[in-house]
């Protein structure tokens, strides 16, 4: 009854069905940033400029309008555009 303060549609799933799908969701949207990241730094090692790439990939091709931009931790790390110093102090960092 919650939910339907918030939304009209319900997807009704079994707990571990429910907690599979948010699993799913994340890890899916993990991977679409840890590619455009990868694709980033590819870029930036080239002295590319990747969203020149991106936007020019995307133009015209529905499929690859979706593409993220890269990661917030990647591309505005302490307020700058990354580099490949901070792409890499990125991947380095201990979790």
């Amino acid at each position: 009854a919650l939910f339907r303060l918030l939304t009209d549609k319900i997807v009704l799933l079994s707990p571990e069905e429910a907690e599979l799908a948010k699993l799913f969701t994340n890890v899916w949207r993990y991977i679409k940033f840890a590619t455009t990241n990868q694709l980033y730094m590819m870029a930036n090692d080239r002295g590319l400029d990747f969203e020149r790439i991106r936007q020019g990939l995307a133009a015209g091709y529905p499929r690859a309008a979706a593409m993220p931009g890269p990661g917030h931790d990647l591309q505005q790390l302490h307020g700058r555009k990354a580099s490949k110093r901070s792409a890499t102090w990125f991947l380095d960092k201990p979790r």
